[in-house]
C-alpha cells in the first residue's frame, strides 16, 4: 500500500478539494484493494474517483460510496470488468448523483450475482 500511495502523491491532493468522507473512504478503500492491481490500474481507479466527485456539487457523495465499495466490487470480477463498473457509475452519475450514489451502495451485493457482461444493463 505505501508503494501505492508513494506513486499516487500528485494525484492525491485533488481529493482535499472535496468533503473529508471522499478522502476519508478512499483511505479506507485504499488498504483494502488488491495488490495485484498496477500502479496504472490504481491510479486510473482514484482519477475516475476524483472525476465523478467533481461532476456536480452533490457528486462527491456519490464518489465517496464508489470508494468505500470499490474493493468488494473489485473482489467479484476482473479489472476489465470493473473499468466497466466505473465507467457506468460515472454515467449515471452525470444524470443523477443521488441515483449513483445508490448504484454504488448496491453494487458489493448485486456485482457477486450478477454476471458481469450485464453491468451496462443493470445500470440502466
Amino acid at each position: 500500500m505505501i508503494d501505492k500511495l508513494k506513486s499516487l502523491k500528485y494525484i492525491l491532493p485533488e481529493l482535499e478539494k472535496f468533503p473529508a468522507p471522499v478522502k476519508d473512504n478512499f483511505n479506507k478503500a485504499i488498504v483494502d484493494m488488491p495488490d495485484a492491481l498496477s500502479d496504472e490500474q490504481t491510479s486510473d481507479w482514484l482519477k475516475r474517483g476524483i472525476a465523478i466527485a467533481g461532476q456536480t456539487v452533490r457528486s462527491w457523495e456519490a464518489a465517496a460510496h464508489f470508494y468505500q465499495v470499490s474493493p468488494n466490487v473489485i473482489s467479484s470480477m476482473p479489472y476489465s470488468y470493473f473499468v466497466r463498473w466505473m465507467e457506468c457509475g460515472a454515467s449515471l452519475c452525470e444524470e443523477s448523483p443521488t441515483l449513483a450514489a445508490a448504484c454504488f451502495e448496491a453494487s458489493p451485493a448485486t456485482m457477486s450475482k450478477l454476471r458481469s457482461r450485464h453491468i451496462e444493463s443493470w445500470a440502466g
